[in-house]
């Protein structure tokens, strides 16, 4: 963090490890710092780059925002020809096609049991049928955070 701050040449080396331990840690500010910021971030890490454009925090302003919504639609040029990274694991690509309107592809493959708690699963469930047919296509932040605060944990 302190290279990318101070524009080191080393930053460029270590970004991508940066980025794979802010996923790990789902430290959202530091990925929206790195990922929303730089041009070139975002098709080396389509897959990050949506996670954040969908659960940057309701906190950040609308600048923030602007910037997440237009790195999405960047991300998803490109994330068909990636291969998922091992920072994101099946569950959390599982959760992003769930959250791109992939939904049988997403809720017939999901397994979480094994991941989340009860409640963390009630909260995914909520997710699930806000964004399947006929659901309200508008998820609650209380869910979101739960199923994120539970993520958190599992990790």
């Amino acid at each position: 963090v302190l290279l990318r701050n101070q524009n080191g040449e080393g930053w460029t080396e270590v970004q991508s490890l940066a980025v794979h331990i802010f996923v790990q840690t789902l430290d959202l500010d530091e990925l929206a710092t790195i990922l929303l910021e730089d041009e070139l971030a975002i098709p080396t890490h389509p897959f990050e780059t949506l996670i954040v454009a969908h659960l940057l925090s309701a906190s950040h302003d609308e600048m923030d925002w602007k910037l997440a919504r237009s790195a999405r639609k960047k991300a998803l040029q490109v994330v068909q020809s990636t291969e998922v990274p091992p920072s994101v694991n099946q569950d959390e690509h599982k959760l992003l096609l769930l959250l791109e309107g992939r939904i049988e592809e997403s809720v017939s493959k999901l397994e979480l049991t094994g991941t989340l708690p009860k409640k963390g699963i009630l909260a995914v469930n909520q997710i699930v049928n806000a964004l399947s047919s006929g659901g309200s296509h508008l998820v609650d932040e209380k869910h979101l955070n739960t199923s994120l605060n539970h993520w958190k944990r599992a990790k």
